[in-house]
């Protein structure tokens, strides 16, 4: 299916593919058939993950198909170096060496990968700004993760796990999300190897997030779950209780989030409560195994649930209490502009929608670029509106919603 399709024309699509009448559809979805109509008409937003899940799951089909974000793993961008080069290093990880002539030191690859996941928090072009070194630095620390020094393979196979993540976490955003699984996998799986609770557990926590956000919220919840259980049998809050901290924090954030989007508002609001009580007792936002936790992340992400949950008044009020400058991540307050867009979209108020969108844009063009439902309210806007001004026309070309 045409990638370029409006959502509403891309769901009726697959419907028709299956055979179904629009009466079909709704009756799958407990709703009424005037809803379908609008939807497929474009009528009627979809402004939340949770109801693009809903109708991903009623048609089969993933999310990033109904949205024709992704799935990339067939045809990769032959323009952006970096990125195929990363594709190739997963696809064929088994076959490449490093180019040097012998890896660097362990303690030298960590220092490396702490300065990517830096440059990935603040940079406003977080793609074309790792990337590039990205993939030469999973080959070399995969050869070096073979040391026989126990320590040094310890330090190599950190930084390796580590690396996974940070293409996982591009990858994701990509909408390549069969390689996205593959990295974090493999991130989680190399961690495991190191044999540290709280590296697991941070693997863990971003694949929690993968799981949610390729359509499976529910294994989400589990894995959090299961992790969360492998902290508290750890007891590592003795010896480093800032870390043990925002990992339960963020691992319960994110087990909230999931659950939202699996339909369960009761487990999402006890989930949501242990973290925001987390949150509340250290007081500020931290960054431990490249996890972010504080008050501030869990407002904007507070703020994505009402959203999910189709309460737009709850987070508009929400977002004004928040201060993002707070919170030193990029992405973090690029979402926060991206929740508000979806929260004023479901209120009608189109201008407020712009301006949100807009500020999105101007935190990190490369992120709002890349995510389907802004594309889509973009996408909406234009159809609307009679005239485009200067800034709704800059978003529209930017996001190849014009030409």
């Amino acid at each position: 299916m045409d990638d370029d399709l409006p959502l509403g024309k891309r769901i009726a699509g697959f419907r028709k593919l299956r055979g179904w009448t629009q009466a079909g559809l709704a009756r799958r979805l407990n709703r009424s058939t005037s809803w379908v109509t609008k939807i497929e008409r474009g009528e009627r937003r979809v402004d939340s993950m949770s109801v693009l899940l809903e109708l991903a799951r009623a048609l089969s089909v993933p999310v990033y198909q109904l949205t024709g974000h992704g799935d990339q793993y067939q045809k990769p961008d032959i323009s952006d170096h970096g990125a195929l080069q990363l594709r190739m290093v997963l696809d064929r990880s088994a076959s490449l060496r490093p180019s040097g002539e012998r890896p660097r030191s362990g303690s030298f690859l960590v220092a490396e990968a702490a300065s990517l996941r830096r440059v990935y928090n603040v940079s406003d072009r977080k793609f074309s700004a790792s990337v590039p070194l990205l993939a030469d630095l999973i080959v070399e620390a995969r050869a070096a993760s073979g040391h026989h020094d126990k320590a040094e393979r310890r330090a190599t196979q950190t930084a390796l796990a580590n690396l996974y993540r940070l293409a996982s976490l591009d990858l994701r955003r990509r909408g390549d999300y069969g390689r996205a699984r593959l990295a974090i996998d493999r991130a989680l799986l190399t961690a495991e190897e190191v044999g540290h609770e709280f590296l697991i557990a941070s693997m863990s926590a971003t694949l929690t997030v993968q799981l949610m956000m390729q359509g499976d919220p529910e294994d989400g919840i589990a894995l959090a779950s299961d992790t969360l259980d492998m902290l508290r049998r750890h007891g590592g809050v003795i010896n480093d209780p800032i870390s043990y901290s925002v990992l339960n924090g963020a691992l319960n954030l994110y087990a909230a989030q999931a659950a939202v989007r699996a339909g369960d508002t009761a487990e999402a609001e006890t989930l949501l409560n242990i973290a925001a009580a987390t949150a509340a007792e250290s007081g500020v936002d931290r960054e431990r195994y490249c996890l972010i936790f504080g008050p501030t992340n869990v407002s904007i992400q507070k703020i994505g649930m009402y959203v999910d949950s189709q309460r737009p008044h709850e987070a508009a009020r929400e977002a004004a209490r928040v201060n993002v400058d707070q919170v030193g991540s990029v992405s973090r307050r690029c979402y926060h502009h991206l929740h508000l867009a979806r929260a004023y979209g479901m209120l009608g108020n189109d201008d407020a929608v712009l301006d949100a969108l807009t500020a999105a844009r101007s935190v990190a063009p490369e992120f709002v670029r890349h995510d389907p439902l802004a594309r889509e309210q973009v996408r909406d806007l234009v159809r609307r509106r009679r005239s485009l001004d200067e800034r709704l026309r800059r978003l529209a070309k930017d996001m190849t919603v014009l030409d």
